[in-house]
């Protein structure tokens, strides 16, 4: 499986990559804008992890450009029907086949992210880090 994985703690990026790397193909960003630049790229992903505090910060408004919202707010421009532009619905095609996880510990976004991504029409599930950790640590065949 191919999974972008959007983290900027280098801890936790290597626990994604210690658990996931030999089974799955891991594109890892610490970047939201970067995150959406690989979106808009002609790349399918199984699975899209999302943090939403960014650059080492906690607790970050949700309306910066470097949180984990606005790749949130990307991916429901994607899923809105835009004049019938051919390249719009086949990336809703491509990214509404992502399973999302919101992974954030900041848990007002987190929810607020998997709201709007629900809201939105993708398959989307939130996994406090924490939780997420136990899984990737001792069942990493949870994604399959």
């Amino acid at each position: 499986m191919k999974i972008l994985i959007l983290e900027d703690s280098k801890n936790r990026i290597q626990t994604f990559k210690d658990s996931l790397e030999e089974r799955h193909e891991l594109v890892i960003t610490e970047n939201a804008q970067e995150a959406i630049e690989i979106l808009k790229g002609c790349d399918k992903f199984d699975y899209i992890f999302l943090d939403h505090d960014l650059g080492g910060e906690i607790f970050v408004d949700p309306h910066r450009e470097d949180s984990g919202s606005a790749v949130v707010r990307y991916l429901q421009t994607m899923s809105s029907y835009q004049g019938g532009r051919s390249e719009t619905v086949f990336r809703l095609w491509r990214h509404g086949q992502s399973r999302m996880i919101v992974h954030s510990m900041n848990i007002i976004q987190a929810i607020n992210m998997e709201n709007d991504l629900k809201d939105s029409g993708y398959q989307t599930y939130r996994i406090p880090f924490n939780v997420l950790q136990g899984y990737l640590t001792n069942c990493p065949e949870f994604l399959d």
